[in-house]
């Protein structure tokens, strides 16, 4: 994690997530997702995103949060992942920052080798958890996702 930080915090429920601000390409409205038969549960399906076709992962799924269904106010972050493009299904975008050091906590001085979190920031609203799109999403799931697009471009 960068000392200084800037961020997209965006939510899940009550939940105040971010991102680093330099993996993300665009914020679009929530659009009609095509499902895909026997992808994994952490792909909920297939978006058009300026003619390109863009897997879309359901970070619900990927916290262990109960699912719920979506609506018009939800929006995805399209992000650019491992030479990939990703669309991230959220609730909503809170704001773009930059998040000073002395606001920064590294995820290991919390708890070392915590699953997908890059950090924590400390805000007046509390805290907001930074998660590391590295993290995110495993080998196994870029594999996973990177057979998705094979067949899509059969």
């Amino acid at each position: 994690m960068n000392r200084t930080s800037n961020i997209i915090i965006f939510t899940l429920d009550e939940l105040d997530c971010a991102i680093a601000l330099e993996a993300v390409e665009q914020v679009v409205r929530m659009v009609e997702i095509t499902p895909l038969p026997e992808a994994p549960a952490l792909v909920q399906g297939i978006i058009n995103v300026q003619g390109a076709v863009v897997p879309v992962v359901d970070l619900r799924q990927r916290f262990g949060m109960d699912q719920r269904p979506i609506t018009l106010t939800d929006q995805l972050i399209i992000v650019r992942w491992a030479e990939r493009v990703l669309a991230l299904k959220i609730d909503s975008v809170r704001e773009v920052c930059l998040c000073p050091e002395e606001t920064l906590t590294s995820s290991d001085a919390i708890f070392p080798h915590l699953p997908f979190l890059d950090g924590v920031v400390t805000s007046a609203d509390g805290l907001i958890l930074i998660h590391d799109l590295d993290q995110l999403l495993s080998e196994s799931d870029y594999q996973i996702i990177h057979g998705l697009r094979e067949k899509e471009d059969v």
